[in-house]
């Protein structure tokens, strides 16, 4: 029994719908994930702290006196440079190394953080 030409083009219209929906729904799960990363990643720079939040199902927390902060460190892909996004890594007395994933202007937060750093010092040196 031969196949007419309308049967066939039915079958190979619906595979086409079926490829389409299953790539679109790949790219939505691709790019979930960094989208609630950064929904849910919190920075707040204060006078003596800074403290970051992170995580949906699991929740991080790091608060890191400025006193106990030698440097932070940008992380940085390509793809992280074109679209200002990265990792900080903030390094505390001793050697430990606090990163804080999934950053949106991980620069202008690095800017801040050493002014504020700069001021807290500057205070420091002056008492």
């Amino acid at each position: 029994m031969a196949q007419t030409p309308s049967e066939g083009s039915l079958c190979t219209n619906w595979r086409k719908r079926f490829d389409s929906l299953a790539m679109l729904v790949i790219a939505a799960l691709i790019l979930l994930r960094p989208i609630i990363a950064k929904l849910t990643t919190g920075l707040v720079i204060t006078n003596p702290w800074i403290i970051a939040k992170f995580g949906v199902s699991s929740r991080k927390t790091l608060e890191l006196q400025l006193s106990n902060i030698e440097s932070i460190r940008v992380d940085q892909g390509v793809l992280g440079r074109i679209c200002n996004h990265g990792t900080l890594v903030v390094v505390g007395t001793g050697g430990s190394k606090e990163p804080i994933p999934s950053n949106s202007r991980p620069l202008d937060f690095r800017k801040q953080s050493d002014q504020v750093l700069d001021n807290h010092d500057n205070k420091k040196a002056t008492a």
